[in-house]
């Protein structure tokens, strides 16, 4: 079970309000782990061994101040302006988590029309958890919204970096087209933060229009890393 309280989610594609915004956000999260599978040699891994925190399940709530800048034009496929939220969520025994950390976390986004509908959109999101957090609350890169061409949260540690690029242009009627780069690695510590550890994952897509005014579409994206492909479909754009 996993609820999350922050800033209002939009119910339409275009901005009822710019600039600065402050809120709370609330995280509350219960995991009941029941069994895990030995490994195809008939090992336990650490998991099931209980030698990582988290293993056993609990709980793990924390709260904290998110503050953003929204520029944008539209929510879900912004082509002008930019959006910029950090937030520091602190989880303790003050909350009823059974498990002690700090969480802390940067979303830099810009947009820009290039020609008639055509723009380009870029992202930068670090990530960072201290104290004994589980392993679930570990930062991750990965999945049709992060690292496209690396399994969701198959990469995890203390820190995550994403860099994304992505060009967005009209191809025939209500069907749009997408060319993009990611790029991401996760690491324990700052230190070792190195190139040689970037997952570099590139790849393209359509877009299904479904509501045109909104700018609300059908998403089918094709990210490939280091020679495996991965397929999504899902809504909207990206980021």
């Amino acid at each position: 079970m996993k609820i999350q309280f922050r800033a209002l989610h939009a119910v339409s594609g275009r901005r009822g309000q710019h600039g600065l915004s402050a809120v709370l956000r609330l995280d509350i999260r219960h995991d009941d782990i029941r069994s895990v599978d030995l490994r195809e040699d008939g090992t336990a891994g650490p998991l099931r061994s209980g030698e990582i925190t988290g293993s056993n399940g609990g709980w793990f709530n924390g709260l904290g101040p998110m503050v953003s800048y929204d520029t944008r034009d539209n929510n879900f496929d912004a082509r002008t302006g930019s959006f910029c939220e950090g937030a520091v969520v602190m989880y303790g025994s003050w909350l009823g988590s059974n498990f002690e950390s700090v969480l802390t976390h940067l979303d830099l986004r810009g947009y820009a029309t290039l020609v008639d509908d055509v723009s380009m959109a870029g992202r930068f999101m670090v990530q960072n958890i201290g104290g004994t957090p589980t392993f679930q609350q570990w930062p991750f890169i990965g999945g049709q919204n992060n690292l496209r061409g690396v399994i969701e949260a198959q990469q995890r540690d203390r820190i995550s970096v994403l860099l994304n690029a992505e060009v967005r242009f009209p191809i025939v009627w209500i069907v749009r087209g997408a060319a993009f780069v990611d790029a991401g690695r996760v690491a324990d510590t700052p230190s070792n933060l190195n190139i040689d550890g970037v997952y570099v994952g590139w790849g393209g897509g359509l877009r299904f229009l479904l509501d045109p005014a909104e700018r609300i579409s059908l998403r089918f994206d094709v990210g490939v890393v280091r020679g495996t492909p991965q397929y999504y479909l899902g809504f909207n754009e990206a980021f």
